[in-house]
């Protein structure tokens, strides 16, 4: 593979350094530079590092995982403390089920917002835009699906709320394929936000902003008018499944459960092809209302998927819960099974066990072919992420949609 087609992908500017050897110093900045950056701060120790961090602004850092006077987990404390939403390559610690824990506090700290990778020693001009191209962008997306580095201005409610009223946030379709013979199954409904000068913002750019403001339930509404229209206009020989995203906290009643059902019928949709994504967000203590919820969606003929499975507390339980008949991969697993070899096994084993309970598997966030290969070798059923595409406004879905098929030959030939 040509390394240079990755370098369109990264974009710094400016880069924080932590190595207390000089010689490793001067040599990662060496490779940044060669990266384009055109300011490279250093730092040698956890003081000298934390006023860094404080006092300058950077689009990348790279530190060592044993700098002196200072432990990873502090690192991110203060890089979430000083809000930065950039990478952080660390080198030289090897057992990737720390590196796994690591990751998974420092998503808890910033919700996400900085994208961390470890790397070995030394590192390579390879690694560094390898890395960086397959962490993606820690902030937004263009229109095109092309990756915008640089961070995206505080937004307030009202803007959020100008541009709901305005028509900016609308539903794009993400495809769902079958892993096994390439065929379009499908597509997840996702809201965005076209912004007039940011590109195409995901939720969780606006999504808090749009419930404080007590809009969360009519946005559902206006998804849910959007795919039963969209489900209407497709004309293919076997239907496909469109998904909605629901949060837990959402699901407030049986009836307002059984209104979703209604909209969907008064829309002329058939049920059917429909699947509701309940999200583990706001399902503590909340058990009963939630197992109504998907026995009254399943009843009328909806499908019901556990999605995000593996992120929550309670994951298991609410199988046994809630008569769920899909459970979704959350793509931060299927991140870190590139990584570490025991989140590999147990993906495999949660797959097994949705397989023994007669569900359905849908992997989210595959964007490799070797992605593809390691979900389609412990026997995920369906797959979605942006090797296949990205999230696609409607007419360009239903264009999908009546190519048919556009992935069968590219699948079946992957062995």
């Amino acid at each position: 593979m040509n390394n240079s087609a990755y370098i369109p992908f990264v974009s710094i500017q400016n880069a924080l350094v932590a190595y207390e050897n000089e010689l490793q110093h001067g040599y990662v900045s060496k490779l940044l530079q060669r990266l384009g950056a055109t300011k490279i701060y250093g730092a040698t120790d956890g003081a000298d590092l934390l006023e860094r961090i404080r006092s300058t602004q950077f689009d990348l850092f790279v530190t060592s995982a044993r700098l002196p006077g200072i432990s990873i987990l502090q690192m991110i404390d203060a890089l979430a403390d000083s809000r930065y939403g950039g990478h952080v390559i660390v080198s030289g610690l090897a057992d990737m089920r720390i590196q796994s824990a690591i990751h998974e506090y420092a998503r808890q700290r910033d919700d996400g917002a900085m994208r961390l990778i470890f790397a070995g020693e030394p590192l390579r001009l390879f690694d560094f835009t390898d890395m960086l191209y397959r962490a993606g962008s820690p902030t937004t997306i263009d229109a095109s699906g092309q990756i915008l580095q640089q961070p995206v201005a505080q937004i307030g409610a009202s803007e959020v709320l100008r541009a709901y009223r305005a028509g900016e946030i609308a539903a794009f379709f993400q495809p769902q394929y079958c892993l096994t013979t390439g065929a379009l199954l499908g597509a997840e409904a996702l809201v965005r936000w076209r912004h007039p000068t940011l590109g195409v913002l995901g939720p969780n750019r606006f999504l808090s902003l749009l419930e404080e403001c007590d809009l969360g339930h009519e946005l559902i509404d206006q998804l849910v008018d959007t795919a039963a229209s969209v489900s209407l206009s497709l004309k293919t020989p076997i239907p496909l499944k469109l998904s909605m995203n629901i949060s837990a906290g959402q699901i407030v009643s049986a009836s307002w459960a059984d209104s979703v059902v209604q909209r969907i019928k008064h829309a002329g949709g058939a049920c059917a092809n429909f699947v509701i994504e309940v999200t583990e967000d706001g399902m503590d203590n909340r058990d009963g209302t939630i197992a109504g919820a998907v026995a009254h969606w399943r009843l009328n003929g909806i499908d019901c998927a556990i999605d995000d499975f593996g992120t929550g507390a309670s994951s298991l339980n609410r199988l046994c819960m809630a008569p769920f008949n899909i459970l979704k991969i959350d793509r931060q697993m299927v991140w870190r099974s590139r990584l570490t070899t025991h989140v590999f096994e147990m993906l495999e084993a949660i797959v097994q066990l949705a397989h023994g309970l007669g569900m359905r598997v849908v992997a989210e966030g595959i964007e490799t072919e070797e992605d593809l290969m390691r979900m389609r070798s412990i026997k995920c059923d369906v797959g979605q992420g942006y090797y296949f595409s990205r999230p696609l406004p409607v007419a360009e879905f239903q264009a999908l949609a009546s190519s048919q098929n556009v992935f069968g030959r590219r699948i079946r030939d992957i062995r």
